[in-house]
């Protein structure tokens, strides 16, 4: 059985280090593994965010992708546990929206990592990144029993 604490840890240490590095590896549209789109909410594309993860930690991705939805910092659909939607997204100034295959994570758990791992002492703004409007009704029904997004993770 996997002890999904000392797993965060090790993803936290690692994803701190890395951001010391490289803080780009958040809240830039297009580029980063998340972005901030929410008070509550991390919004990533996980393909790409489990293999920098599994890279960093010498983890697999499944263990991974398992242990945060397990753990509650990666959100799921209450009914299957998947964890994957597409979203069509709106990149500040930019046109047209993208539909992209996107997780939701807790952004006191990337918060809190930042803090800790990489001495952060405020957590980072919104990044100009929104979800077109017409997928709210569907990420309601995902969150449903969390927390709902704000109007800040909605453009048009």
């Amino acid at each position: 059985m996997d002890d999904y604490n000392e797993i965060i840890e090790i993803i936290q240490v690692e994803f701190g280090a890395h951001y010391k590095k490289s803080p780009e590896i958040l809240n830039v549209p297009g580029t980063s593994l998340a972005c901030k789109i929410d008070p509550l909410y991390y919004l990533a594309m996980p393909r790409a965010l489990m293999d920098a993860l599994a890279q960093w930690t010498g983890l697999l991705p499944e263990k991974i992708a398992v242990t945060l939805v397990r753990t509650g910092n990666m959100l799921s659909s209450e009914k299957d546990r998947n964890y994957i939607m597409p979203l069509k997204l709106i990149y500040a100034h930019s046109n047209p929206e993208r539909t992209v295959e996107c997780c939701l994570l807790d952004a006191s758990f990337i918060d809190r990592t930042l803090a800790i791992y990489a001495g952060l002492t405020t957590e980072l703004p919104i990044a100009p990144l929104h979800i077109n409007k017409s997928d709210q009704m569907s990420l309601d029904a995902f969150l449903k029993g969390k927390p709902p997004l704000t109007a800040l993770a909605f453009g048009k």
